[in-house]
């Protein structure tokens, strides 16, 4: 890349379209040794483990509120909160399963600075329509969630205005407080549900579907972490080394 921009910026000074010296220009340049080093999170904190994933469902199942019956379907699916949750409508739930065509994006109102959420009906550049295959239980948590806004326009709605992914965020902050656990982002269950389906030994193919990546090892180097409790892991280490 270096040698392409030297490369153009002398022949715009041999051109006379700049008086810029490229070479001293990079020469001069200091830039700092991990600038362009991979920002690897540390696994403590990235997904729920089994214990807690058990603990959160069944308090959504106890307090089935639109929102906590969203924040249970995304440990059963997986889906990105603002860029496919939140703008679900009725017509995205087919036979086959759940349609993923249409994303949730934000922006600042010049007029107000208030942060607006729209519905853009289209995905991500180079992101491809996709069919989220669902089993029969998780039909059963659609069904319940469009008891709860059976006319709504989009399946999560509260007083009539659509439930976007910042809410989302706060009711599973508010749902881990409830139960004791450290609170985590929504899109912790999304790396949850793809590291389940890795340990799971589900095919690549169903995993990149289910999780809308075009390389598994996206899935693999991104969102993949241990969902198991500290006991279970003691005892894999103990057999292992045939403690």
């Amino acid at each position: 890349m270096q040698t392409l921009i030297i490369g153009v910026f002398k022949y715009a000074k041999m051109y006379k379209m700049t008086e810029l010296s490229i070479s001293t220009f990079f020469s001069d340049l200091q830039l700092s040794n991990n600038i362009f080093r991979k920002n690897r999170k540390k696994p403590a904190g990235q997904v729920f483990n089994d214990d807690e994933v058990a603990i959160l469902t069944r308090y959504f199942r106890e307090h089935p509120t639109v929102h906590n019956l969203g924040l249970l379907l995304l440990f059963e699916t997986g889906m990105r909160v603002g860029g496919e949750l939140s703008v679900l409508r009725a017509e995205n739930i087919t036979a086959k399963g759940i349609v993923i065509n249409s994303t949730e994006i934000y922006y600042k109102d010049p007029d107000t600075n208030k942060t607006v959420f729209d519905i853009k009906d289209s995905l991500k550049m180079g992101a491809e329509e996709r069919v989220i295959v669902i089993p029969e239980h998780t039909r059963a948590i659609l069904k319940r969630i469009r008891l709860l806004n059976p006319f709504g326009e989009y399946l999560f709605m509260k007083d009539g205005k659509r439930i976007n992914s910042t809410r989302f965020n706060y009711h599973l902050y508010k749902a881990c407080r409830e139960v004791g656990i450290p609170e985590r982002s929504t899109h912790k269950i999304r790396k949850t549900y793809a590291s389940k389906l890795i340990d799971a030994d589900v095919e690549e193919a169903i995993i990149r579907s289910q999780m809308g990546h075009t390389d598994i090892k996206t899935t693999k180097d991104y969102y993949y972490y241990s969902t198991q409790n500290q006991k279970y892991k003691e005892s894999q280490i103990s057999k292992a080394i045939g403690v």
